[in-house]
């Protein structure tokens, strides 16, 4: 089972990434930027959601809405984050998924609250000694759909 640090190198990855210059970037190369954000966001979500399903030999929908659901009736997130989680996540798909023409500042801003929540998200369930399964190799806790 791959620890924190693991998911930790995707949170690493999307540093790396950066949002395309005002030179280079169109609208598609942004809307990309923003879209590769999201699969991460999704993907951290649901992957821990499937490892505590997986722990009480429950099941849960490879999907976010119930992922953030399980996490927030497991106590992994307070209200509160579970609300913000839901609200940056609607950015992500709304302004830049779903939207042709995003702005750079507006990528550059989602960018760094993902990355700022992920610190969060990534400290709250090393402070429970949680650690992530690789959805690739462990299928368990994932309900199908």
């Amino acid at each position: 089972m791959p620890s924190l640090n693991e998911l930790d190198s995707g949170l690493r990855h999307v540093l790396r990434k950066k949002v395309p210059t005002r030179n280079t970037a169109d609208a598609f190369d942004l809307k990309s930027c923003i879209g590769h954000l999201r699969s991460f966001y999704e993907h951290v979500h649901i992957q821990s959601a499937a490892t505590f399903a997986a722990q009480k030999q429950e099941s849960v929908k490879n999907e976010f809405d119930p992922s953030v659901t399980l996490l927030k009736n497991d106590g992994t997130l307070t209200w509160q984050q579970e609300r913000f989680a839901r609200g940056l996540y609607t950015l992500l798909s709304t302004e830049g998924v779903h939207s042709l023409i995003s702005e750079r500042e507006f990528a550059r801003m989602l960018r760094n609250m993902v990355i700022e929540y992920h610190l969060m998200f990534l400290s709250i369930l090393d402070k429970q000694s949680f650690k992530v399964r690789d959805a690739s190799s462990h299928r368990e806790g994932y309900a199908q759909t």
